[in-house]
């Protein structure tokens, strides 16, 4: 028997990144730091932190990790929809019956998770709302490093209302950018 036929029967999908994240939330949980065997990890430490969290208020089952991927991708998919609002539906849909989602919304890691943060990151962009983007720009930037891609933009939205924050927002994602990177 396949190990994959023994995962039909739950909504749970194993990968090897699974295993170290989860790994690394729980060593987060019982207090030793962002390890997985005794030693660090080139991972971001956003989703360990929130398994971490989940294993402390004692929520975290296989069927839970599966639950915050759906919220996050319906989060992510409602602020795409209001991003191209007379298409948003159908952008949607198209986006549900694609195989990279489906595939990916069952197994615990960062892409559905990331994916949420990151189309409210740009719909608080649109909207100018300065403060829940620079928030939502350093959340992604813990929960993926490619996060930092949504710097540029906050940074131009910036420049066009108060250039004189550029420059330390500018510190303020490098030094976070840094700092996750030692964890």
């Amino acid at each position: 028997m396949c190990s994959s036929d023994l995962q039909l029967p739950t909504p749970l999908r194993l990968h090897n990144d699974t295993i170290v994240l989860v790994s690394l939330g729980e060593s987060l949980a019982r207090g030793a730091g962002f390890l997985y065997h005794g030693s660090g990890s080139h991972y971001s430490p956003g989703y360990p932190a929130i398994v971490a969290l989940m294993i402390r208020l004692g929520i975290f089952r296989g069927w839970t990790a599966v639950a915050l991927n759906f919220l996050f991708l319906a989060l992510g998919l409602w602020a795409a929809s209001k991003l191209i609002f007379p298409y948003g539906g159908v952008i949607s849909l198209m986006t549900l019956l694609s195989f990279v989602t489906i595939k990916h919304a069952t197994i615990p890691l960062t892409d559905i998770v990331f994916f949420g943060v990151a189309m409210l990151c740009l719909l608080m962009l649109q909207r100018g709302r300065l403060w829940e983007a620079a928030l939502l720009v350093v959340a992604a930037i813990m929960l993926r490093f490619n996060g930092v891609a949504l710097a540029p933009p906050l940074f131009w939205l910036l420049y066009k209302r108060r250039p004189i924050l550029v420059l330390p927002a500018a510190a303020a994602v490098a030094l976070a950018a840094l700092r996750i990177t030692s964890l």
